[in-house]
């Protein structure tokens, strides 16, 4: 997500040398820009760690949706739909960031907003 923050964000952060780009690597998620791909690699990720968790055990994942080229890609609906192939979907709750005012970016002529929350998605390992 730091790879895809705004000018505005680039900028302050360069001028507060603070990186806005992790790395170049290959490995880092970030780097990824198939939306497909990314979708599958992160989920790999929870999806593996299903082993790790003891019987009954919750795992909760903060994520938001994207936007990204005009299109909203909901990312916050696909992770839960691929981490149910293992998981419970027990929950889910919104995580209002509203310290961020909202941005009608392209007003009046066309209507994109910036993404104010995150979803908390609640899983369990359990016997299905």
């Amino acid at each position: 997500m730091l790879n895809r923050s705004t000018r505005d964000f680039r900028k302050l952060r360069t001028k507060n040398d603070l990186d806005y780009k992790y790395s170049a690597d290959d490995h880092d998620l970030g780097n990824i820009t198939e939306y497909g791909e990314f979708l599958n690699r992160v989920s790999n990720i929870y999806l593996m760690m299903y082993d790790l968790l003891k019987q009954g055990g919750y795992l909760v994942v903060i994520v938001k949706n994207v936007k990204k080229g005009g299109k909203l890609y909901p990312l916050a609906w696909d992770l839960a739909r691929s981490l149910s192939k293992k998981y419970v979907l027990k929950d889910e709750k919104i995580w209002i960031q509203d310290e961020i005012g909202l941005a009608p970016y392209g007003y009046p002529f066309s209507w994109v907003s910036n993404i104010l929350h995150h979803y908390c998605l609640i899983v369990r390992k359990e016997t299905r």
